[in-house]
């Protein structure tokens, strides 16, 4: 699943980087939450396509544009639905819980550190490194969890 067989625990580069992010603001143009998923992502070995370079503002109209982008954009061929949560680490695409698994709006990394988190940045937080109880309960948001194809 991923191009490194070495445990994240064991890779302290990897945790530097992680903790370096964590309770940065929330930023527009490059601490949202594309960009971190993105920069995460690239620390594993892939490279991801910059499907939001500058994060809508707004209510409604910001949250279409995401909606979007998400669904439209054709790097999600290259990944594959997980069921269930993760060995090592995934995308997590997410909706929020009051809203139909289709009207996916923002993103994250899973990764498998203190029984499983999702590191992602939203405007009212910056940068977090959620449980799941968490993500889902206080944040209102749910995943879902992609890997790349083999």
């Amino acid at each position: 699943m991923t191009k490194t067989d070495t445990p994240l625990s064991k890779r302290p580069e990897f945790l530097r980087e992680i903790n370096s992010l964590i309770n940065q603001p929330w930023a527009p143009e490059h601490q949202h939450c594309w960009s971190i998923t993105k920069r995460v992502v690239t620390l594993l070995g892939y490279d991801l396509p910059p499907i939001i370079d500058v994060a809508p503002m707004g209510r409604k109209q910001a949250r279409e544009i995401r909606i979007g982008l998400f669904r439209d954009h054709p790097e999600r061929a290259n990944w594959c639905f997980l069921e269930g949560s993760p060995d090592l680490w995934a995308v997590a695409l997410m909706h929020h819980v009051n809203r139909p698994p289709t009207e996916i709006e923002h993103a994250g990394v899973f990764l498998n550190l203190d029984g499983g988190r999702i590191l992602h940045s939203d405007v009212a937080h910056g940068v977090v490194f959620d449980t799941l109880i968490e993500l889902t309960a206080i944040r209102r948001w749910q995943p879902i969890y992609l890997v790349p194809k083999a």
